[in-house]
């Protein structure tokens, strides 16, 4: 999936600069994950454009897919600790 998004990017010249690249994931069961790759254009042909806007918080985990219920719950922590800081 991942080859195929960055290939209508690239043929839209749609990239972004290097530094402004993000890629996001939602696993929505072990065998499907929709895919969010930040591009530099409204339109790309052959892609669903979503537009995204918030406050996120992101960290990196490295291991096993068999962690993920581990890093899932740190998340969890995390999330109700800056909530609970935004809310101070």
């Amino acid at each position: 999936a991942m080859t195929r998004a960055l290939k209508k990017i690239t043929a839209a010249s749609a990239e972004p600069p290097k530094d402004e690249m993000m890629v996001l994931s939602e696993c929505i069961s072990p065998w499907y994950s929709d895919i969010y790759v930040s591009v530099a254009k409204e339109e790309v042909d052959g892609a669903e454009v979503e537009k995204i806007s918030g406050t996120f918080l992101s960290k990196a985990f490295e291991g096993d897919y068999s962690s993920m219920g581990k890093w899932v719950e740190e998340m969890k922590g995390l999330v109700a600790e800056e909530t609970v800081e935004r809310q101070a």
